[in-house]
């Protein structure tokens, strides 16, 4: 595969996701961006949990969410790469981390779309008038999720699917339970009251 196509893979991804998978893979490159794209995910997750609180500074839900972000590329890579072994998939922990990392970034953009909807008018009223450009995104970016991944385990999109399905299960679990031990941990009440 030529260099051109993988020096152009932030265009790429868009349009042609599981080819330019596999021209990052077979050059080894992409690990970085796609680190610094999960980092930018977290950040943009907490971007709600901020706008309802009220605080007065976004950096440390800024910081939190970005070591989250790169914490959960890490746990769901090694998640999705040992599911794909059951689903027949052979695929490098990297490989797999390149290819979640990028893939993230059309939800990453979704939501940040919506912290910029969510910072303007702080309520999510205002959210409900461009829900269907959100879901059209959302959508589209499992789309790119799914063929990226498929690209990287060496599966068909079917199999990926059923890969990723478990490996978002397994994860929400996870990271729910952890979620509510630091919460408990830090005086937080888990249920509103």
């Amino acid at each position: 595969m030529t260099d051109k196509p993988t020096s152009l893979y932030p265009l790429t991804l868009w349009y042609k996701p599981g080819t330019t998978m596999q021209g990052l893979i077979a050059t080894g490159k992409g690990h970085g961006i796609a680190v610094l794209i999960a980092a930018l995910f977290g950040v943009f997750q907490m971007g709600p949990i901020f706008v309802r609180s009220g605080a007065e500074g976004f950096g440390p839900f800024a910081f939190a969410g970005a070591i989250a972000g790169v914490a959960c590329l890490y746990f769901m890579a090694l998640l999705a790469r040992n599911f794909a072994r059951w689903f027949g998939g052979a695929a490098e922990l990297r490989n797999v981390r390149i290819a979640l990392g990028i893939s993230l970034a059309p939800w990453t953009l979704v939501f940040a779309g919506l912290f910029v909807v969510l910072l303007g008018s702080a309520d999510a009223e205002s959210a409900v008038g461009v829900f269907p450009l959100f879901a059209v995104g959302f959508i589209y970016g499992w789309v790119i999720v799914l063929l990226a991944m498929s690209a990287a385990l060496g599966i068909t999109p079917l199999r990926t699917f059923g890969v990723l399905v478990l490996t978002f299960l397994v994860a929400f679990f996870f990271i729910s339970f952890v979620a509510q031990m630091v919460l408990s941990l830090t005086g937080h009440s888990v249920v509103p009251e």
